[in-house]
């Protein structure tokens, strides 16, 4: 009999009506409603000399100090090793805001209650585990489109037929001695956002339809379903635009997971073990500060007076955030170079999962598969951090909004040559498994 043990755990992270929600700048007020509610999902397992745990949020994107508050509640409830827990959202954009530096802050009453939920769900799932096996899978759907078109006027985003996607659906099935499955983990990359920035009512998006839909089919086995996105930066759902499509959306994926996790073959004895890379993502500097002072008044100015009769303007506001802090770094000789990211890598049997914390480029996320060691992958993204958008060297050169979102994130761009970076240290994490043997 195998020694694994695994347990499972959820806890609601909904946040109440009225919180300002992230993933659209344009949204003038918070949400009005909620549609379907958000959940933490925690998977914890266990091979007598390793633990480890997973927690996918219906969130779209933590940032690493939110990270690094869950694993050290978590540990000081439940005694896990901080960095074996791994922190991976689903990058909806029908959720609250929860950065702390973007064009929109979270309120703090609502980001420390849903730190605690999180850390609630690995000390949930750590306290009930039980024996049980694993099948590991592959299925292939395409739900998203490549949404990167170059039009005579330059990069926009758009339907991109011709462009890269991963069509990979990836299962991890967990099942107890009596062969009811406990939990479904599944894996795509396509980015959160069938519904567009005029939807105010909270909502998983079509992830949240692909658990619901797991789960009712296989209520008998009382089956938990866990989401994890993948590389999934320049891909959109296609078509998109409302509920009824993001439904369509999760019922195909829900019922290619449950085809792929049919036919998933067991991992015999299969090892459990963690590896954490530091890398530094390299930043560019900063534009000039005559350039930036040049528009800086005037849009200070215009923010003035739109917040002064009331108006909320996320987008307007990041301009002038994002000018005051370069002209800041500038002046006071605090220009970063880059910005130090973890990535995680963790080792189920045949299965190697990567974790990286930004919204990768489809192309990256394949390239890390082909070249693991693993025979079956997962390249996820929002994981650990969310530091903004990972994108090709080529794509550097063509412009477009990716390369260039960095506003949004009061940050400095990127360099050119992040995405090969995070790809070698992403390389790195997933050999340093293997080598620690069966």
């Amino acid at each position: 009999m195998s020694k694994l043990r695994t347990g499972v755990a959820r806890v609601d992270i909904t946040p109440p009506i009225g919180l300002r929600m992230q993933g659209y700048a344009a949204r003038t007020h918070g949400a009005t409603w909620i549609h379907d509610g958000l959940e933490a999902t925690a998977i914890a397992l266990d091979d007598g000399s390793h633990r480890i745990a997973i927690v996918t949020c219906d969130l779209v994107g933590l940032d690493r100090a939110s990270v690094e508050n869950s694993r050290r509640i978590a540990s000081e409830i439940c005694g896990i090793d901080p960095k074996a827990v791994m922190i991976s959202c689903s990058h909806t954009h029908g959720g609250p805001a929860v950065g702390r530096r973007s064009y929109i802050e979270a309120e703090n009453e609502y980001l420390h209650l849903l730190e605690r939920q999180i850390a609630t769900s690995v000390a949930l799932a750590t306290g009930e585990m039980r024996s049980s096996r694993i099948f590991v899978g592959r299925g292939s759907i395409r739900i998203g489109v490549n949404r990167r078109l170059l039009t005579k006027t330059g990069m926009v985003i758009g339907v991109n037929p011709d462009g890269p996607i991963d069509p990979d659906v990836a299962v991890l099935r967990i099942d107890d001695d009596s062969g009811r499955t406990r939990a479904l983990l599944f894996s795509h990359s396509c980015h959160g956002t069938t519904l567009g920035g005029d939807n105010y009512q909270i909502t998983a998006d079509y992830m949240g339809y692909a658990r619901r839909n797991i789960e009712a089919d296989l209520r008998e086995d009382g089956t938990t379903s866990s989401f994890v996105n993948g590389a999934a930066g320049n891909i959109n759902p296609h078509p998109r635009g409302t509920f009824e499509l993001a439904r369509t959306h999760g019922i195909a994926l829900a019922g290619e997971a449950i085809r792929a996790s049919q036919t998933a073959e067991e991992a015999e004895e299969p090892a459990i073990s963690h590896h954490e890379v530091e890398t530094v993502l390299p930043l560019s500097e900063p534009p000039p500060l005559t350039e930036i002072e040049a528009d800086l008044p005037s849009l200070q100015q215009e923010l003035h007076r739109k917040e002064s009769e009331g108006i909320h303007a996320p987008a307007l506001r990041t301009q002038v955030l994002w000018r005051e802090e370069m002209k800041r770094r500038i002046q006071t000789g605090s220009v970063k170079e880059g910005i130090e990211v973890e990535i995680q890598a963790m080792r189920i049997g045949p299965l190697g999962i990567v974790g990286l914390p930004g919204e990768v480029f489809v192309e990256i996320g394949r390239a890390i598969k082909e070249e693991s060691p693993f025979a079956h992958n997962i390249v996820a993204g929002y994981t650990n951090g969310n530091f903004g958008y990972i994108p090709t060297a080529q794509a550097f050169e063509e412009g477009g909004y990716e390369p260039n979102s960095h506003v949004y994130l009061l940050e400095q761009k990127f360099s050119p040559e992040v995405g090969e970076i995070a790809r070698k240290a992403s390389m790195q994490a997933l050999r340093s498994l293997t080598s620690q043997g069966a």
